[in-house]
């Protein structure tokens, strides 16, 4: 139900957004920087919507997939890492690879329960079953098995050699967005 609701008012919210700017009426999708930058143009109770989501650190991380150390893992944990050091409330991680956009949510450290959600709005009946016409979410018991999935999801892909290095990098990049509740003052 909790998550119902909240995807149910995510849709809401886009339709409000695209109501707002005549010239997205054609697009898609939005971006996550357009998403937060249009931000004050949907109020709820005469508050920003998403006033109190805060990027942790304030910056967009960029990886990619075929480069140790910046492939979906490594750029996973040092987010977990660089947040929990301080802090201990969940954080959700928007993961966009052109063109797909999917939403994985990290519990602290102190929850008793280590699970880990992931949200993806296209169906991927050729991974799970129960996803072949809907979005679904998952759940999962560890990080490594959640990146299991991200990996396949998001795969990375060798160009051949008469590509340049350079583009296939570009190729094979990927932004996180590590977003948490502001904290009240």
């Amino acid at each position: 139900d909790f998550l119902r609701k909240n995807i149910m008012e995510g849709v809401d919210i886009y339709r409000q957004l695209v109501s707002c700017n005549t010239q997205m009426v054609e697009v898609e999708h939005m971006s996550a920087e357009e998403i937060l930058e249009q931000q004050e143009d949907i109020e709820d109770d005469g508050i920003p919507k998403f006033a109190s989501l805060e990027l942790v650190g304030g910056y967009v991380r960029q990886g990619v997939l075929s480069t140790p150390g910046m492939d979906l893992q490594s750029m996973i944990q040092g987010c977990i890492t660089e947040y929990y050091q301080q802090n201990q409330q969940w954080m959700a991680i928007v993961i966009t690879k052109t063109p797909e956009t999917i939403v994985i949510c990290v519990p602290p450290p102190s929850c008793e329960e280590q699970n880990y959600c992931l949200l993806d709005s296209h169906p991927r009946p050729h991974l799970f079953a129960e996803s072949s016409t809907n979005a679904y979410g998952r759940m999962y018991t560890t990080l490594d098995s959640l990146v299991q999935t991200l990996n396949m999801i998001f795969p990375s892909t060798e160009l051949g050699p008469d590509i340049p290095e350079t583009m296939a990098m570009m190729y094979n990049s990927f932004d996180l967005y590590p977003l948490v509740l502001k904290k009240k003052k």
